[in-house]
């Protein structure tokens, strides 16, 4: 099967002002010249009991278009961009035309979600989601002069997560995406060598990460935007939270988001604040104009619908299996509930819930939370392991704990703590040398509510099994092993 070219909206050459903004739109659009035939061949030939399908335009488009029809900013101050490419204080005269653009882009999203509903046919169960907001904004920041200004780099970054060529102090990167920049220490002990780059020392790793805090939140904009003659003396960021606080990043009214990742989230996360973000910098300069209009990944809780902004994505469901009503949903908690509508096991790391609201019924599911672990291995005490190549703080019974308690709190109902085994065995001296007695009472003490049998139980015969057992205030089961 032969299918015509995909085409997408070439933003380099759009904002560099090789191509016009018609031209741009006609790539973006005619994306639908080659994707609707082949997903339509995949419906038709495969019939899937589960059909993805997406839309890019309405993406690519709020890029370039959304802040040049925005007339007011989140902070009620009048947008120098609405109508005005060049920020040069001309109006382009263009505000139906790209309003018309950004509305081609939505009928073309509504289009493809009405093919891939015939394509399944019978009023399918149907999930339609966006992964993030959207806002205005026309300026960009060098996250990484703050660093080059507190001489943790030697020069600005030139590209994204990356030291520029010739570094030599290289003690911090940043790494960007939209309103968002997570700052990486470069810490002795945790990250790889790397042979003429110092590090910082361990111990320096709270003061250090405090004084980036300091200089990106005392950040100012002292240009003037508008051309008035007056500065706007905009706040360029809005927040910023390390690494610890980022598990509790505010998402709405009793409610935050958790961004930690163990290797992953930054020692600092800092969001920008509209119209303001990180992508399209000019190296070495604070802030310059970024040469295009809108942008994602604020703040989860932004939300200034006047201003065209709002951090909040989109969920909508019906068709069969589906109720009626309305439902507090999170990204995370779309796969286990399209899996529980599908019948099949949720994937191996969702971390969200099966949002009972949005099945026909639901009400009359009750939800068991389980919260799990393995492999304990009478690991006492905290220690390290090596992740992306970074040595990673890992286990401890009191870190363990919290860990249970934080994921108990937002699951539904009375949690269960399940062990799958190998919980003694193995172990440090501070267990093994008192014959794992006191792995055994660092789980009573969790509150552990049964494990399994894992080959590192009988490492020292029945009688040390039994002696277990009969410490432990919980049960050991097991489908396979007979005495």
């Amino acid at each position: 099967m032969k299918f015509p070219t995909s085409t997408a909206a070439d933003f380099a050459v759009g904002e560099a002002g090789i191509v016009s903004e018609d031209t741009y739109v006609q790539q973006g659009l005619a994306w639908t010249n080659a994707h609707w035939p082949i997903l339509s061949y995949i419906g038709k030939h495969y019939r899937p009991d589960l059909l993805l399908a997406g839309f890019p335009v309405t993406d690519e488009f709020s890029h370039q278009f959304l802040g040049l029809v925005t007339k007011k900013l989140p902070n009620g101050d009048a947008n120098p961009a609405y109508d005005n490419a060049g920020l040069d204080n001309s109006k382009d005269g263009r505000v139906a035309v790209r309003e018309n653009y950004l509305r081609k882009a939505y009928a073309g999203a509504d289009a493809t979600l009405r093919l891939a509903r015939s394509l399944v046919g019978n009023n399918p169960t149907t999930f339609v989601s966006s992964d993030h907001g959207f806002a205005p904004q026309f300026l960009a920041l060098d996250a990484s002069k703050v660093l080059v200004d507190l001489g943790l780099l030697s020069k600005p970054q030139t590209s994204n997560c990356r030291t520029a060529a010739g570094e030599t102090i290289g003690k911090a990167k940043a790494c960007w995406a939209g309103g968002t920049v997570q700052i990486y220490l470069n810490l002795a002990g945790r990250d790889p060598i790397v042979t003429g780059m110092p590090q910082v020392a361990a111990a320096d790793e709270a003061s250090t990460v405090a004084q980036i805090k300091a200089a990106v939140l005392a950040l100012s904009d002292t240009k003037d935007w508008s051309g008035d003659g007056n500065p706007e003396g905009w706040k360029p960021i809005d927040r910023a939270f390390t690494k610890a606080e980022s598990r509790y990043i505010p998402n709405g009214p009793n409610s935050t988001a958790d961004m930690a990742h163990p290797t992953r989230t930054g020692d600092l996360v800092v969001f920008a604040a509209v119209p303001y973000q990180f992508d399209g910098a000019t190296p070495g300069t604070l802030v310059a104009p970024s040469h295009f209009f809108g942008q994602h990944g604020y703040a989860p809780d932004v939300k200034a619908l006047g201003g065209n902004t709002n951090m909040r994505a989109t969920f909508i469901a019906g068709g069969k299996g589906v109720g009626r009503g309305s439902v507090k949903a999170r990204s995370i908690d779309l796969a286990p509930t399209l899996s529980f509508l599908l019948g099949i096991p949720e994937p191996q790391h969702s971390q969200g819930v099966v949002l009972r609201g949005v099945v026909a019924g639901g009400s009359r599911y009750t939800p068991v939370s389980l919260v799990g672990l393995n492999d304990f291995h009478g690991q006492l005490d905290p220690t390290t392991a090596a992740y992306d190549k970074i040595n990673t703080p890992v286990g401890g019974g009191a870190y363990l704990a919290t860990m249970f308690d934080e994921e108990a709190a937002s699951l539904p109902g009375q949690e269960l703590i399940l062990a799958g085994g190998d919980n003694v065995g193995a172990s440090p001296a501070n267990s093994s040398l008192l014959q794992d007695k006191p792995a055994i009472d660092v789980e009573n003490a969790w509150g552990l509510d049964a494990t399994s049998y894992g080959n590192h139980e009988f490492d020292y015969g029945v009688a040390r099994l039994q002696a277990q057992q009969a410490q432990a205030h919980f049960p050991f089961l097991a489908t396979n092993i007979v005495e």
